[in-house]
């Protein structure tokens, strides 16, 4: 498929779609909740360790990451005996939480420096997020993370959103525009969770079989919106009118790009200030003691445990909020 053909979510995503071709660092949590709400938390980071030769163009994991500093971490470092001239490198912190306690950015991730920046100018971070176990009123254990994203939004983030508000104001010209532009949004905010999750992101799939990825893109797009219709409309549009507003919606987002897309990926990635940020591959696990009653995540059913899965871009759509709930008299 040539760049001039590449669907709509190719143009809003250009830049990040070459940043992980050039190499995905990798976050694994594991939090092992116990039943009077203390925990303990596990994080390893894996990716490049720092070149020696000059050939390794992936971003190092010490560029990428901020470990937690912080009392009571126990943070340790090795090269991957696995790995090929040990390049890949594996940071592991664990720390033990008392119930009640709150843990804050264990997935802190660094915001590349501006080219203008002084030397020696400390890293903002791009990412953030914060872990509570509480226990409620009926005894039932509850796992709440929010994964935030601090820094600013990547380029074209807006431009599904911003593309579609004419093709719903032709398709539904008795709505409101203000009305057209918040559909936009959720519709935007839909598609970034399709591929960047959590949930089951397609952004690897549409990497390495691309068919099949945008046959699984536009049919989740096709729900998403046909949600978005109902909730939003509900019963002022038919069935059949239901539809064909989707279809439109669906074949606009499939369609072909601007000019822009091309010179945006000739141009490789870094190539715009604050659209950088390696994409970074992030699964967390979470095992509670007792019976899962409810989660947003999925459940192994070897082991019990909650999997998210998702990449580090995703909650700059807006707060990524992952929970679980046990009755831990299951």
């Amino acid at each position: 498929m040539s760049l001039q053909n590449r669907p709509l979510w190719f143009s809003a995503l250009a830049s990040a779609v070459l940043l992980i071709s050039s190499g995905c660092a990798r976050i694994g949590t594991s939090t092992d909740v116990k039943p009077d709400g203390s925990f303990v938390r596990t994080v390893v980071y894996r990716g490049s360790a720092p070149s020696t030769d000059g050939f390794n163009m992936a971003p190092a994991l010490d560029d990428l990451i901020a470990p937690p500093r912080t009392p009571g971490w126990k943070v340790t470092r090795e090269t991957d005996p696995k790995s090929e001239n040990k390049s890949e490198l594996i940071v592991t912190a664990t720390r033990a939480f008392a119930a009640g306690e709150t843990l804050s950015d264990d997935l802190a991730l660094k915001s590349p420096p501006k080219k203008d920046a002084p030397k020696g100018t400390l890293p903002t971070t791009i990412l953030g997020n914060t872990l509570s176990v509480r226990t409620l009123p009926d005894g039932k254990l509850e796992y709440r993370e929010v994964i935030r994203w601090r820094g600013p939004k990547p380029q074209n983030f807006n431009s599904p959103a911003n593309e579609l508000l004419p093709v719903l104001a032709a398709a539904l010209p008795q709505v409101e525009k203000s009305v057209h532009a918040r559909m936009a949004t959720q519709i935007q905010q839909g598609l970034w969770q399709t591929l960047f999750g959590p949930g089951e992101p397609l952004i690897g799939l549409l990497l390495t079989h691309s068919d099949l990825g945008e046959f699984k893109l536009t049919k989740r797009l096709g729900e998403l919106t046909a949600t978005v219709l109902k909730n939003t409309l509900g019963d002022k549009l038919t069935d059949t009118e239901r539809r064909s507003v989707v279809q439109k919606i669906v074949a606009r987002i499939a369609d072909g790009v601007k000019d822009k897309t091309k010179s945006q990926a000739n141009a490789g990635p870094g190539s715009n200030e604050g659209d950088n940020h390696a994409l970074v591959a992030l699964l967390i696990k979470a095992k509670l003691p007792g019976k899962i009653l409810q989660t947003n995540g999925e459940e192994d059913p070897a082991t019990g445990e909650i999997v998210w899965g998702l990449f580090s871009q995703a909650p700059a759509a807006g707060d990524v909020v992952l929970t679980a709930i046990c009755d831990q008299k299951g």
